[in-house]
């Protein structure tokens, strides 16, 4: 069975290698020219809406602006700035911002959309505990999937999900830490620079 098994895995590798190479920008091969090569500087911006999920109940608004780097082809790392304004029960309103790291990888290139996973950590401070019965600072782990849709050159409209949370990690307690988790839904620009 074995023999089989590895004989049609060398058939087909060499119908594969022996295929003629097609020559279009949008074809999706494994050696078509990466979307967003290595050596890429990116600077991107994007508001976001985080409606509460699970036992949360407060919606945060973000604004963002970051500085990129694609270490791999299709691969970046990015650190990005962020100001946020937390709607709190019994209309009071949490300040601050936050400093971030997130990793991208751009999974699927075709012409000009580009759909990728990010995700990462960030470090917030805000002028009065979140949720109420926390503290001023979190940690901000959050993950999901973007699209990107190129409206020049260098120029990419995206937008995407991820999965927020917010709590200090325990750092005083478990009750000290009630957590908050969201779904953080995004819309910005991605500034491309060979």
């Amino acid at each position: 069975m074995k023999r089989f098994f590895l004989l049609g895995l060398m058939t087909s590798i060499f119908i594969a290698g022996g295929a003629p190479a097609a020559d279009t920008k949008d074809d999706f091969r494994l050696d078509a020219p990466p979307a967003f090569p290595k050596g890429t500087t990116v600077v991107s911006s994007w508001m976001s809406f985080v409606p509460p999920i699970r036992y949360s109940d407060d919606y945060v608004t973000k604004a963002t602006v970051g500085i990129g780097y694609y270490f791999w082809n299709n691969h970046s790392l990015n650190i990005n700035a962020h100001g946020m304004v937390i709607d709190q029960e019994g209309g009071e309103a949490a300040q601050g911002g936050e400093l971030s790291i997130m990793g991208r990888y751009h999974f699927f290139n075709r012409d000009k959309i580009t759909v990728f996973f990010d995700g990462g950590v960030g470090y917030t401070w805000l002028d009065s505990p979140e949720p109420k019965t926390g503290t001023t600072y979190n940690f901000n782990p959050l993950v999901g999937l973007g699209m990107g849709y190129q409206i020049k050159e260098n120029l990419w409209l995206m937008g995407g999900a991820r999965y927020f949370h917010m709590s200090n990690a325990r750092q005083h307690g478990g009750e000290k830490n009630p957590g908050y988790d969201g779904l953080e839904c995004y819309v910005g620009f991605l500034l491309t620079f060979n």
